[in-house]
C-alpha cells in the first residue's frame, strides 16, 4: 500500500519503467522519453516528515543514470528547499523552482540582499 500523503517518485518511476513497451513506444527497458523530471517535496519526494526515502533516493538515481536531468519543484521557498537539493546531491547549478512556480533559479546564488523566496 502506498504511504499517506501523496505519490512517492519510486511510484512513478516503477510505473514507467514497467508500463508494456507498447505504451512507450519500443523503447529500451531503461530508456525514459524526457529528459527532465521536476519532483515535488512534500508528499512526493518526502514523506509527512521531511524524510526522503532510501527508495526515494534510488529512484532519484536511477533517473540521473537514465540520462534525466531531476529538478525540485515545490511551493517552498527557495532557501527552504535547499536542504533536499543537498541531500539529493543535485548539482549546483540545477534549477529550483520554488514559490509555487514563481521563481526559477539555480540552487547556488550570490547572496541577493537577503530574499530566500
Amino acid at each position: 500500500a502506498r504511504p499517506q500523503g501523496g505519490t512517492r517518485v519510486t511510484d512513478l518511476l516503477h510505473a514507467f519503467l514497467h508500463a508494456p513497451t507498447a505504451d512507450r513506444g519500443a523503447l529500451p527497458p531503461l530508456a525514459v522519453p524526457f529528459r527532465i523530471a521536476a519532483v515535488d517535496i512534500d508528499g512526493t519526494l518526502a514523506d509527512h516528515a521531511g524524510r526522503v526515502s532510501a527508495e526515494n533516493l534510488a529512484a532519484v538515481r536511477a533517473l540521473e543514470a537514465a540520462g534525466v536531468r531531476v529538478i525540485l519543484a515545490s511551493g517552498r521557498t527557495h532557501a527552504n528547499m535547499l536542504p533536499f537539493h543537498r541531500a539529493l546531491g543535485l548539482a549546483d547549478d540545477a534549477p529550483v523552482i520554488s514559490a509555487q512556480g514563481a521563481l526559477v533559479r539555480p540552487a547556488r546564488v550570490a547572496s541577493d540582499g537577503g530574499d530566500d523566496a
